[in-house]
C-alpha cells in the first residue's frame, strides 16, 4: 500500500489562492420594509392598523434602503465605513 493522502493545511496552500473577493449584496427591499415595520412597533410606532401605514414607517424604510445601498457599494470597493477617525 502507499503511503496515504496528507490534507493540504492553509499553511501549506498559496496565499493567492487563499483570497476571495467578497461581494456584498444589500438586502432585498422587502427584507428593509418589514424590518422598518419591526423596528417602529418596537418603537410604538405601530401600535394599530392606522399608524403602521404612516409616513414615518415609510420615510424610515426609504432611509435604510439607501443606507444599505451606501453601505454594500463602499465595502464592496473595500473601504472602511465603520472608521471613525477622518
Amino acid at each position: 500500500m502507499s503511503e496515504p493522502d496528507q490534507i493540504a493545511s492553509f499553511d501549506d496552500q498559496p496565499k493567492d489562492r487563499l483570497q476571495r473577493q467578497v461581494v456584498y449584496v444589500p438586502p432585498t427591499p422587502d427584507a428593509i420594509d418589514h424590518y422598518a415595520y419591526a423596528v417602529c412597533k418596537q418603537l410604538g410606532q405601530g401600535d394599530d392598523e392606522q399608524r403602521r401605514n404612516t409616513a414615518f414607517v415609510r420615510e424610515f424604510a426609504s432611509f435604510m434602503k439607501v443606507v444599505v445601498r451606501i453601505t454594500a457599494k463602499h465595502l464592496n470597493k473595500g473601504a472602511d465605513v465603520c472608521q471613525t477617525n477622518p
